[in-house]
């Protein structure tokens, strides 16, 4: 995803199951709405406005997408200020 402009709302076109590296699997549903909060070496983070998006670890961990090349990448932790990898990931905004 290219020229992504910091805080604009994008749509989610389909529904997508992603995976955290720890094995935890999550939905994502369609037509969720995903906030640009800026980029991580990794890729562009987008954080969900109509609902929280969470990861399982140790413990449980509020998450924002990290997209880059069109896939889900990984998860940045806002209150940890870290990048978790996942497998790659397809994903589409309208």
């Amino acid at each position: 995803m290219e020229n992504v402009e910091p805080g604009r709302v994008y749509t989610l076109a389909e529904e997508v199951d992603v995976s955290s590296s720890s094995g935890y699997r999550r939905t994502l549903p369609r037509a969720s709405r995903w906030e640009s909060r800026g980029r991580v070496p990794a890729g562009q983070v987008f954080r969900r406005i109509d609902g929280i998006l969470t990861i399982e670890g140790a413990h449980m961990h509020e998450a924002y997408l990290v997209i880059a090349d069109g896939k889900v990448v990984g998860f940045f932790l806002p209150v940890e200020r870290a990048f978790s990898p996942s497998t790659p990931t397809p994903i589409a905004f309208n």
